[in-house]
């Protein structure tokens, strides 16, 4: 959902800091993005990925070299899941595959604020060349803004994401004291009547305590006359607590499989009920399981990293449930063996498709899957239970090795 704007304006406000940071070293990010953007528990944001960094080289602009910017050409961007992310937040001239400087940045910043003010994805398309067509094309839906959006951000919005980028802000760091302005400015009364708040709408001052403890902005090691940026160490995070927790299921049905939220904070497992089987949430923090409608004939189950959505099979099916209510969503036919899939922070999903099949990737939101692994038959039967790695959509395949002659074991490389 959107981000409340006494939240989202001073992770902006870091994030244009973090770029204004690399800025004057002379290095471009260009693959800002919501993936790339982590904000701690306490509130401080980091800007992460430098892979595609590059520093600034006038030379450049006006070389054949300049091609080389990260478009939809280069390898960099052509792993599983991150081409459509990717391209929704690539600037005009950065989809076109021409030079970019520190203007295609304030772009990308320009789509990540206006994504976490509206909940929605400046410009998306259900193929790459959809959503680079939208880029190049369309105008962004300006209305999806809230009311109470202030005149200053919008016009920063308004600014950021200028297609012809001669006309657009030219450095992270204005976008920074514009935010400033607009945390530490009383309501004006054209603020007003743009919200459509009512006149006695309170000063935003009351917050600052807690927006100066929010603004704490991490420093961002700079090597100097290397253009890449190294990545902050940051200390592990405390050891929660024990939990021992009973689990007791719908009538005298053993649940076929359980699967834990990836926040420890809730259980998601398959039982019949006295009926078909159907997925059942069990919040650890309550006493009781309730089953989640749309899900008869659930099976091998699996969470989204950040635990809001459930994917599973059921009817031939692969589909996805967001736990806050509606529908479960088709992503593709499949009839796998008794085997989950795996979600990664990126958006891609694999899973195996069919029984004696490979592994398959798809959007978490859908689209056409595509092959990733193939089954070396006689040799293999089937490949199935994919594991993603939280940090990078790494897949590993274990292949048998089987003995040859007696003298060796069966076992696994």
């Amino acid at each position: 959902g959107a981000i409340p704007l006494d939240e989202a304006l001073p992770i902006a406000k870091q994030i244009a800091e973090a770029l204004e940071a690399a800025h004057e070293q002379g290095i471009i990010h260009r693959d800002l993005k919501p993936a790339n953007i982590k904000v701690r528990a306490d509130g401080t944001v980091k800007v992460l990925d430098f892979g595609l960094a590059k520093a600034l080289d006038p030379a450049a602009a006006s070389s054949p070299e300049a091609m080389n910017s990260p478009t939809i050409t280069s390898p960099a961007m052509t792993q599983a899941g991150m081409i459509l992310g990717t391209a929704a937040y690539m600037a005009p001239e950065q989809a076109r595959g021409t030079a970019v400087d520190r203007r295609a940045d304030v772009w990308a910043f320009g789509a990540v604020l206006y994504e976490m003010l509206t909940a929605k994805r400046l410009f998306a398309g259900a193929t790459m060349s959809d959503t680079i067509a939208a880029v190049l094309t369309r105008e962004p839906e300006w209305t999806a803004l809230p009311t109470g959006t202030p005149p200053p951000i919008r016009k920063l919005l308004r600014r950021c994401l200028e297609k012809d980028r001669k006309r657009r802000l030219t450095d992270a760091g204005a976008a920074r004291l514009e935010i400033d302005d607009a945390l530490t400015a009383s309501p004006t009364p054209e603020a007003t009547v743009a919200s459509g708040a009512p006149a006695t709408t309170a000063s935003p001052r009351g917050r600052l305590p807690l927006i100066a403890a929010l603004t704490a902005v991490t420093a961002l090691a700079i090597a100097l006359g290397i253009p890449t940026l190294r990545h902050l160490r940051e200390a592990p995070p405390p050891t929660p607590p024990e939990m021992r927790v009973e689990i007791t299921t719908p009538s005298t049905d053993a649940p076929l499989q359980f699967a834990l939220s990836p926040d420890g904070r809730s259980l998601v497992f398959v039982a019949s009920g006295g009926g078909l089987p159907r997925l059942w949430l069990r919040p650890l923090d309550q006493t009781e399981a309730q089953p989640l409608a749309g899900t008869e004939g659930a099976n091998n189950p699996f969470w989204s990293p950040d635990s809001r959505s459930i994917g599973f099979f059921a009817a031939a099916e692969l589909l996805r449930l967001d736990i806050a209510g509606g529908a479960p969503l088709v992503l593709a036919t499949a009839t796998p063996p008794s085997a989950s899939g795996s979600w990664s922070a990126d958006g891609t999903i694999l899973f195996p498709r069919n029984v004696g099949d490979s592994l398959w990737r798809i959007g978490a939101t859908g689209g056409e899957p595509a092959t990733v692994t193939r089954v070396d038959a006689p040799r293999q039967a089937s490949h199935r239970a994919p594991l993603l790695s939280s940090r990078r959509p790494a897949l590993l395949v274990l292949r048998p090795r089987y003995a040859r002659g007696g003298g060796d074991l069966p076992g696994l490389t």
